[in-house]
């Protein structure tokens, strides 16, 4: 069983929305744990501290954890997807040059990432996997959040059936669970390194980077990581992966009309992958 761990961010006063994490076998949850203390106990980090991309000022490392050591813990345990033979998936959008609001943005990230887990299942030998996503803040959120999901795996998105998702999704708090921290800091530093303002979190980007999902081709944008509106994607694209940037967004929004043609109508395929001039 594969679990995609998830998690939730938003920079630059909620413009950019991202919701992602990190996809684990089952099988190296065990070791995970325990490579994870080991982690905490190198950096002299409590072993009850939450580890977090945005750490609260009342936090132990927030105040004990300076800026090179903190950056050198953080790495570690982004280095420990490599380890753990996990695999990215992020969706960012840039809300304010679209209609949605902030619940809206993180529900349409949690759909395009909920489309591209099923795209990774399909693909692997053990087929099948479930969503663990951090406790939303409130009982009366998890609610909302646990039923809406409920119907759109029942449903599917617009383009994709949810079949290899073999249950609801599930939440629980962050501090229980090494995978949901590790999932904040991917989504914490891919979410920042669409906006401006990356300085901080560009050092921790090629970890992040190297274990995106990427298509047969070797595709990252749209496969491991979904940008929204589309108008969005050629300037992150050449901006996070200037070594790939070869192929223009023209050529690329091209192979995705195509690629969609089958499940999407011509004005979809028009707002998702516009044609240029």
């Amino acid at each position: 069983m594969h679990i995609l761990f998830l998690d939730d961010s938003s920079r630059e006063r909620a413009k950019f929305v991202g919701i992602g994490g990190v996809i684990f076998h089952d099988s190296c949850i065990s070791s995970l744990g325990q490579l994870f203390d080991a982690t905490k106990e190198r950096h002299g980090i409590p072993l009850d501290e939450e580890i977090k991309w945005s750490p609260k000022r009342d936090s132990w490392i927030y105040n004990n954890l300076a800026k090179d050591k903190r950056g050198a813990a953080y790495s570690e345990f982004l280095n420990l997807v490599r380890v753990c033979g996990g695999t990215v998936l992020v969706a960012v959008m840039r809300k304010d040059i679209t209609s949605f609001d902030t619940r809206g943005a993180k529900w349409q990230c949690m759909e395009f990432v909920s489309e591209r887990f099923q795209f990774f299942l399909q693909h692997q030998e053990d087929r099948y996997g479930i969503i663990i996503a951090d406790f939303p803040g409130s009982g009366s959120e998890e609610k909302n959040l646990l039923t809406n999901y409920h119907e759109l795996r029942q449903k599917g998105t617009r383009f994709v059936k949810l079949s290899k998702i073999v249950m609801n999704l599930l939440t629980t708090e962050s501090q229980w669970h090494p995978g949901l921290q590790i999932a904040d800091l991917i989504v914490g530093v891919t979410t920042a390194m669409c906006t401006a303002h990356s300085a901080y979190a560009s050092p921790f980007w090629n970890i992040v980077k190297e274990k995106l999902h990427r298509t047969a081709s070797g595709s990252v944008i749209g496969c491991g990581l979904k940008i929204f509106p589309p108008e969005s994607a050629a300037d992150v694209h050449e901006m996070l992966f200037p070594e790939e940037f070869e192929e223009s967004y023209v050529e690329y929004t091209g192979k995705m009309r195509w690629l969609y043609s089958q499940v999407m109508s011509e004005d979809e395929l028009d707002i998702n992958f516009p044609r240029f001039q």
